[in-house]
């Protein structure tokens, strides 16, 4: 079952990054399922998708374990319990979330809080680099005063786009047109920072209005 049939499962109606590559700078610490850091696919405050290659030990549905979350420079404990399976996903969710858990995750899902989180970190002629403790990152390439070239790395996606050419995905091959759903969320990102000059930002958020999206 894929990330979509997760859903509608439980139907719950909660927005979740249906991603099958690893989230940036998201790790499981769970030793009563593997020796190593497990990966995480997606990432909600209803629960997560854990990567199965990862997954040394067995396990049964309904079983709950402690863990430790890491995301970015952040950890937290928290109990999981395992509601579905796939060939690639472990998908579970969250046993009475903390408080504290539940902000991490927030700050991580939330595109505006995501966008104000964000750090200079490089800043020349030609090159500027944002980014947040999770990972998530702004990279805007000048010639001169403009920018020619804007990628974001937002949520394990990657998203490239170069003056003149058509808005792309790189979340899996072959590069893809932007979803409306990640186009939104990266809108709200850029809106979020006052890090970028308000012309530099109405360029990226005129690209992005005007690419070709996909439902």
């Amino acid at each position: 079952m894929d990330l979509m049939g997760l859903k509608k499962t439980y139907k719950r109606r909660k927005k979740r990054i249906d991603l099958q590559r690893r989230l940036i700078g998201v790790f499981l610490d769970c030793a009563q399922l593997g020796d190593k850091k497990i990966g995480v696919l997606n990432l909600t405050e209803l629960g997560l998708g854990l990567d199965r290659r990862d997954i040394t030990t067995f396990f049964r549905l309904g079983t709950e374990f402690q863990g430790v979350l890491a995301v970015g420079y952040l950890t937290v404990d928290i109990c999981i319990r395992i509601v579905q399976f796939s060939s690639f996903l472990l998908g579970c969710e969250f046993v009475e979330l903390s408080a504290e858990a539940s902000k991490v995750i927030q700050i991580y899902f939330e595109p505006e809080m995501v966008g104000a989180s964000m750090k200079l970190k490089i800043q020349n002629e030609k090159y500027i680099l944002l980014q947040d403790f999770c990972l998530n990152k702004i990279e805007l390439f000048f010639i001169g005063s403009h920018v020619v070239e804007f990628v974001l790395t937002f949520f394990g996606a990657v998203i490239q786009c170069s003056i003149g050419s058509h808005l792309v995905l790189m979340k899996n091959e072959p590069a893809v047109p932007l979803s409306d759903f990640m186009k939104d969320r990266v809108i709200r990102l850029i809106n979020g920072t006052d890090l970028i000059r308000l012309s530099d930002k109405k360029m990226m958020l005129s690209i992005l209005r005007r690419s070709p999206t996909v439902l």
